[in-house]
């Protein structure tokens, strides 16, 4: 078991209309990837059509303390690593960096979206996400 690859988010489509203007929005796109056996992740990221993104996008990897014992709880670390898409981003874009720091057991990605601090406009990405977790 040297490698194992996953995919986080198939193909799609981000779209932020009511984000006002300064403000930003963070998805949580999966949880409890176990990826204890590993002490390397690659964070991939795919921009599949041609994105409007105003101020940025950010795909962020996370270690993840999540316990049967509170369930119903987010124990996400700080920020391990972060891809960060900005302004007209022409498809096809590939998009990937390896981090290995701080990993722990578990790995939760979220999707960061930040409006201009002036004005709010719609903004889109059709985006996917990949992990390819290795053990060096």
């Amino acid at each position: 078991m040297n490698e194992r690859e996953i995919l986080v988010c198939p193909p799609r489509d981000f779209v932020w209309t009511k984000l006002a203007a300064g403000q930003s929005q963070t998805q949580t796109i999966e949880e409890h990837i176990d990826c204890s056996p590993y002490d390397q992740a690659d964070l991939v990221v795919r921009v599949h059509t041609d994105a409007t993104i105003p101020c940025f996008v950010q795909v962020n990897l996370r270690s993840d303390g999540f316990t049967h014992d509170d369930p119903g709880q987010d124990f996400f670390s700080d920020v391990l690593g972060t891809i960060t898409l900005t302004g007209d981003q022409t498809a096809p874009k590939y998009v990937t960096d390896t981090f290995t720091d701080g990993l722990g057991a578990m790995l939760a990605v979220q999707v960061v979206a930040k409006q201009h601090d002036s004005t709010a406009t719609t903004f889109t990405a059709r985006l996917s996400i990949g992990l390819v977790l290795r053990k060096t």
